[in-house]
């Protein structure tokens, strides 16, 4: 098959893709008219006059938009296939885009991972809020297994072609150098819930690259790790893009977990100190690799506790033998927190959750409409872990203390927070910032040694 007919090929897929999109599109927009139908005012005004006819054209009606073949189903799976279709593509032609120039594997990779990205950009932004859209228009009537595969079918689709990317992407072992964010994030305020952690990542976001440590000069002392998620796309210099998210849900050794160990050894973190680690996104995951790695987490120090927020991490252990304890936040209107759906977890495929010892996944469901919004963690996440944002209005702080308050009322969430309390005692704390990056500059200054604990 020459190159010529394969670029043909590879276009009559892509047009195929569109059609099934485009007809996806039409079934919801049918089911949502359907849906209309079925509470049209003539219809009920008819009621009193025939109830059993009405009740039973009603459900004629949810059967054909939501039943087990119906038009939400049908829809449902198109869409799937549109997407499947289109990352099938992209994957045909990264394969290609290696063969063409073999005397260049790390270059051709890096050149493929770009193209990857560009090309699965728009049907990854189009599907992720078409999920929404879908959400929107069954809301409690599709079947719970079938809204289970529409919440997920995308993450799969995903994951499966940033793992094509991370096999085959070059990255370098990460370095760390102390910076000043202008103005300064968060602070030195000391921390009273779980939530204030996760608003000083949230802050960090402002400051691309960096991460912070945070120093607790208690009677226990101890320090706190704030770990931000994918802040540029798809390449930059720093490991907190869409490469390192994809790597890190792969290795567990990539330039943002070799970064963190040399930004404990310039805060002067001494060895064995203990040490929490706080995550949103991509850093929840590379603080599970952290907490999962011997020689980090029981060795360069103790990783006493973990928070995650968005973070696919249901594959993720700590390290055998280590005492971490783990609290992750899962929104279900979240795609992020699907994108782990299509491995081995550490939870069985039915029934409830196996309890791992020292580990809480506290589930909510907060849906935005917006798939940036389910999962951002200062306005999705925080909030129910305590901490509101500071233009919340009386109204948004009320909704965000009642979920709160259910937060801290689970049992393995209200252990948590107990062991936890020596980073949330209220005492005196100082903060320290370091910009990342996935190479240190040319002429960078050796960080020194970590020195050894009391």
């Amino acid at each position: 098959m020459t190159g010529e007919e394969l670029v043909v090929q590879l276009d009559e897929l892509t047009r195929l893709g569109h059609q099934l999109t485009g007809a996806a599109t039409e079934l919801f927009r049918l089911a949502g008219q359907a849906q209309q139908a079925a509470v049209e005012p003539a219809l009920l005004a008819a009621t009193p006059l025939d109830p059993i006819g009405v009740v039973r054209t009603v459900a004629e009606i949810e059967v054909a938009v939501a039943g087990p073949h119906g038009l939400l189903a049908s829809a449902a799976l198109l869409g799937v296939d549109a997407t499947t279709l289109a990352a099938a593509v992209v994957e045909y032609a990264a394969a290609d885009a290696l063969k063409a120039v073999p005397g260049e594997a790390v270059s051709a990779a890096a050149r493929l991972a770009d193209v990857t990205v560009a090309a699965v950009a728009p049907y990854a932004e189009d599907g992720l809020r078409r999920v929404d859209r879908w959400r929107l228009i069954h809301q409690d009537h599709l079947p719970p297994p079938l809204a289970d595969a529409v919440a997920t079918a995308h993450g799969i689709v995903l994951a499966t072609v940033v793992r094509e990317v991370a096999a085959v992407l070059p990255e370098g072992p990460g370095s760390a150098a102390p910076t000043q964010p202008s103005p300064p994030a968060a602070g030195d305020v000391p921390a009273a819930t779980v939530g204030d952690y996760l608003r000083r990542v949230d802050e960090l976001y402002a400051h691309p690259g960096c991460v912070g440590i945070v120093t607790i000069s208690g009677p226990q002392p101890g320090y706190v790790v704030l770990l931000p998620g994918v802040e540029g796309s798809p390449s930059k210099p720093y490991p907190q893009d869409l490469y390192g998210a994809a790597l890190a849900a792969e290795r567990r050794d990539t330039a943002y977990s070799g970064a963190v160990h040399e930004a404990l050894d310039a805060a002067g973190v001494p060895v064995g100190a203990a040490v929490m680690l706080v995550g949103h996104s991509q850093g929840g995951i590379v603080a599970m690799n952290l907490a999962g790695d011997g020689r980090f987490n029981g060795t360069r120090c103790r990783v006493t506790h973990v928070l995650t927020a968005g973070s696919p991490i249901s594959t993720k252990p700590v390290a055998p033998g280590a005492a971490t304890r783990v609290l992750s936040l899962e929104n279900r209107s979240d795609i992020v927190t699907h994108l782990d759906v299509d491995r081995p977890t550490l939870r069985p495929p039915s029934g409830p959750p196996k309890v791992e010892r020292g580990r809480t996944v506290y589930t909510f469901n907060r849906q935005t409409w917006d798939v940036i919004g389910n999962h951002d963690v200062g306005g999705t996440y925080a909030p129910v872990a305590g901490s509101a944002p500071p233009s919340a209005t009386a109204s948004e702080r009320a909704a965000a203390a009642a979920a709160n308050e259910r937060f801290r009322a689970d049992p393995g969430v209200a252990s948590y927070l107990d062991s936890a309390q020596p980073y949330l005692d209220g005492s005196p704390v100082s903060s320290r910032y370091f910009q990342l990056r996935d190479r240190a500059p040319a002429g960078a200054p050796a960080v020194p040694a970590p020195r050894s604990g009391d």
